[in-house]
């Protein structure tokens, strides 16, 4: 029976496969991603700051998806440059807020010490940015967002 229940479990097993790609971008390629991890950096200090505003002025928490439809509204008028850069960026770092201020909360709760999501700097912060479009299979160019073409 023990031997059964071992193959059952084995016909259950999840392969996960990673892949490791070193990148050779050009000059303008490099730029873009140097251009997407300031955005990115950008968008989380900026949605930390109106976060910590709206709390104070209202007592309401603002969320990821409320952060992300206000700067898509202020985005025509306020912040234009954002256009260059792949809309995932932001939106990738509004999320990483909304998960800061959870994992910090649930910290709290648990009685474990945690603290106050911080600003990112240049200096400090490591610069990265989650891109979620413009990837093909492992076979194929990797795609760069933005008109920097493949690698």
């Amino acid at each position: 029976m023990a031997v059964d229940q071992a193959v059952a479990d084995m016909c259950w097993m999840e392969i996960f496969r990673a892949y490791r790609t070193e990148l050779d971008p050009t000059e303008a390629q490099r730029v873009l991603f140097v251009r997407h991890a300031g955005v990115s950096r950008w968008a989380y200090n900026w949605g930390l700051e109106r976060r910590v505003q709206s709390y104070r002025e209202t007592g309401e928490s603002l969320d990821a998806m409320k952060l992300h439809k206000e700067l898509n509204r202020l985005k025509a008028t306020r912040f234009p440059w954002l256009y260059e850069t792949s809309k995932c960026a932001p939106q990738e770092a509004l999320r990483d807020l909304d998960r800061a201020f959870h994992n910090s909360w649930r910290a709290r709760k648990e009685g474990r010490r945690c603290g106050f999501p911080r600003f990112k700097s240049r200096k400090r912060a490591r610069a990265r940015s989650d891109l979620l479009e413009g990837f093909e299979s492992p076979k194929r160019p990797f795609g760069c967002p933005g008109s920097a073409g493949f690698i």
